[in-house]
């Protein structure tokens, strides 16, 4: 079992100077992170083995979208990332109702409207990228079950 929470990140390459490879990292927090390409779902699963997890989405394509499907059918919590673009931009406007602006993030919207990908929304928390990592550590805390930092 791994002794950390674990943190996907899907469709936004994570730059960390404790990188492992293409695919990995340890963060020096404790954190796990793993950048799914078809591969994230399951391995968090596996690693993470009963312990709190949850994908981050932003941006992305069509890789992103099946890997969104894959960690709704996990029942693990989302983090979309708003103004990111493409895919996390997608799914959130689906999720929502709305038309996107972008014709890329309307193509992205069919495509995640086919794959059903608003069937769970109690499993998405939307983060504006304007909020910058205060609010991704905030959504992170509330996702993971982790008390609020102190101020």
């Amino acid at each position: 079992m791994a002794p950390f929470a674990m943190l996907g990140s899907i469709g936004w390459p994570v730059v960390d100077r404790f990188r492992i490879g293409d695919s990995f990292a340890i963060s020096p927090h404790g954190l796990f992170i793993a950048i799914g390409f078809m591969v994230g779902a399951w391995l968090f699963g596996r690693i993470a083995d009963g312990r709190p997890s949850v994908a981050v989405v932003a941006n992305g394509g069509g890789i992103t979208l099946k890997e969104i499907d894959a960690n709704i059918e996990a029942g693990r919590p989302i983090i979309l990332i708003e103004g990111s673009g493409r895919a996390a931009d997608a799914v959130i406007t689906l999720t929502r109702g709305t038309m996107p602006a972008d014709g890329d993030v309307a193509l992205m919207q069919n495509a995640a409207r086919e794959q059903k990908l608003n069937r769970r929304p109690e499993l998405f928390r939307v983060v504006s990228i304007s909020r910058g990592a205060a609010g991704l550590l905030e959504a992170l805390r509330a996702a993971l079950g982790a008390a609020p930092a102190s101020k």
